[in-house]
């Protein structure tokens, strides 16, 4: 659904985009430093979600954190009572595939956003790489 993709995309931003936005909304260049304090203190106030101290997540703003909350980590910790098609429901023993995640939470979300997610759902040890467990 393109409608669904352009809405969701624009809940999570590379933050040079949203910077670059920043200056040209208020018509002057933000230094670097200012920059990074405005997004530490939007982060602190929660208008923002940004994990500043993760090298893998720390390019990306989540823009609307009620969305994330409720559309990403809801969907995974939503219980099986309130909907049969939850994540739970496809579970063999706490495994589930990375196909099934992808369908269930990700079915409107732009493909180049998934990996990114998949890395801040395990940031949050929500999820982890079966491959991580496993012993050679």
């Amino acid at each position: 659904n393109q409608n669904n993709n352009n809405e969701n995309s624009s809940k999570i931003m590379k933050k040079s985009e949203f910077i670059n936005l920043l200056s040209i909304n208020l018509k002057f260049n933000l230094s670097e430093s200012i920059s990074i304090s405005l997004l530490r203190y939007l982060n602190y106030i929660g208008e923002i979600i940004w994990f500043e101290e993760n090298e893998n997540l720390n390019e990306y703003l989540f823009i609307d954190p009620n969305w994330l909350c409720t559309n990403i980590i809801g969907k995974i910790l939503e219980p099986e009572k309130l909907n049969s098609k939850c994540l739970y429901s496809f579970s063999k023993n706490g495994i589930v595939k990375k196909s099934d995640i992808i369908s269930i939470i990700f079915k409107n979300q732009k493909q180049e956003n998934i990996p990114m997610i998949l890395q801040l759902l395990q940031n949050l040890n929500l999820c982890f790489q079966k491959s991580d467990f496993e012993q050679d």
